[in-house]
């Protein structure tokens, strides 16, 4: 491990997006409690999605480090391809946007004609398209000032947050009151083996999980509806990586077991789940001015940037 951090590269993305309104004291109800607003909010959201899908994207690839996420230096050329798409279709998005700005804010003002004081407030068109972008990199990581020692300390606490992020991701992907399980739970399980197998160079335990898990995949269909011992063998495991606590019992798992299970304990054992997608979050809080919205920035001297 003298030399674990050669084996990890740290993607870190900027999206920035205007708020869609502008700074005024006035604090009559059609207004938000810091600004008017200039275009209507769900034209915006296009932003937000992306914005998200990239988060996540990259969390599932990694995991949260400094200002960015750290990943296996070996899916770096994967990295680079999401974060180019990422990009392109930011920048589709921003010209379909600019290209019908002035005709967003005309309807803006018609609908809520309260606005139209501050129309000399609103800004033009160069400005927001200099507020509208995506750029991300990745780069390379060097122990300055921590030493080796502080960086394998460091590196040393990334696999207990990878099996919280891994929690999370389950937590927010089942329902326990489904009355059935398709193909698509299978996906839960293969996400989260691919993390762990991707950065399981960062020991935890993490390759030893992703391989009880991969026997598991292999145990469950790869189209539709789950029997019941198919579907008591996914709730089980499931179950155990719902819990930051539990999931480390997967160690203790004897996969080739979980076949015989009976059809009787399937339906009195751990509860059944559908998987859905996730919800694309709420955009994040707008500033009181017409500026863009920064990605937070983290100052970390010890990082050096190779590439």
């Amino acid at each position: 491990m003298s030399s674990i951090h050669t084996d990890i590269v740290v993607v870190t993305f900027d999206a920035r997006a205007i708020t869609g309104t502008v700074s005024t004291e006035d604090n009559d109800s059609a207004f938000t409690s810091r600004g008017v607003r200039y275009v209507d909010p769900k034209s915006l959201n296009s932003f937000a999605a992306i914005r998200q899908a990239a988060h996540t994207a990259l969390l599932r690839l990694g995991t949260r480090f400094l200002s960015g996420y750290a990943i296996s230096a070996e899916k770096a050329d994967l990295a680079a391809e999401i974060m180019n798409k990422k990009k392109s279709q930011w920048e589709e998005a921003a010209q379909k946007f600019l290209g019908g700005y002035y005709e967003l804010v005309e309807e803006w003002v018609k609908a809520h004609p309260e606005v139209q004081p501050f129309r000399s407030l609103f800004p033009d068109i160069g400005w927001v398209k200099g507020r509208i972008g995506f750029e991300w990199t990745m780069f390379s990581i060097e122990p300055r000032g921590l030493g080796e020692q502080g960086m394998r300390q460091m590196i040393g606490r990334l696999p207990a947050q990878i099996i919280a992020e891994i929690v999370q991701d389950v937590r927010s992907s089942w329902d326990p009151s489904a009355r059935k399980m398709t193909a698509k739970t299978r996906g839960i399980l293969k996400r989260v083996t691919e993390k762990l197998s991707s950065l399981s160079f960062l020991g935890g335990q993490l390759g030893q999980m992703a391989a009880k898990l991969q026997r598991v995949l292999e145990m469950l269909p790869t189209e539709g509806q789950f029997s019941p011992s198919e579907m008591a063998t996914a709730s089980m495991v499931l179950a155990m990586l719902s819990s930051e606590d539990s999931a480390q019992n997967l160690l203790t798992l004897d996969p080739d077991r979980l076949g015989g299970l009976e059809t009787q304990s399937a339906s009195a054992a751990a509860p059944s789940f559908t998987f859905e997608e996730e919800p694309v979050a709420a955009e994040e809080p707008q500033h009181a001015s017409g500026g863009s919205q920064p990605s937070t920035k983290a100052d970390d001297e010890f990082f050096v940037v190779f590439g």
